[in-house]
């Protein structure tokens, strides 16, 4: 049932249903809904911190220092910052470059390890 209204100017307006759209406009706006969303996660990556004990997953930005992101693991994983080292494919990297100067991508893992010591 739609409604109706009348103004004061003895006009009856539809209220309710808006005109339906033709395909074309839905199309746009689908593509702009997706692209909207790539957008949002553009500058997001997904990365994986992990040791022995401990997984973390976090999601960053492109361009949070990975200190940042390797402090809060420890506090995660209950171990003090100053005993870890850290790694990207074996190779141990400077913390204060961010994720994007370090060139990491989405599901990337950081390898932790503690201190060895041994005779």
């Amino acid at each position: 049932m739609e409604k109706m209204y009348e103004s004061s100017t003895s006009q009856v307006v539809k209220l309710g249903k808006r005109p339906a759209s033709s395909s074309a406009t839905l199309e746009k706006r689908s593509k702009k809904r997706a692209t909207e969303g790539e957008e949002e996660t553009h500058g997001i990556i997904q990365l994986k911190v992990k040791s022995q004990e401990k997984e973390v997953i976090f999601n960053v930005k492109r361009s949070t220092k990975m200190e940042k992101i390797l402090r809060m693991f420890c506090e995660k994983a209950r171990v003090e910052y100053r005993t870890m080292n850290f790694f990207i494919d074996g190779h141990s990297f400077p913390v204060n470059k961010t994720a994007d100067e370090l060139h990491l991508s989405n599901g990337d893992e950081i390898e932790a390890h503690g201190w060895q010591t041994g005779a």
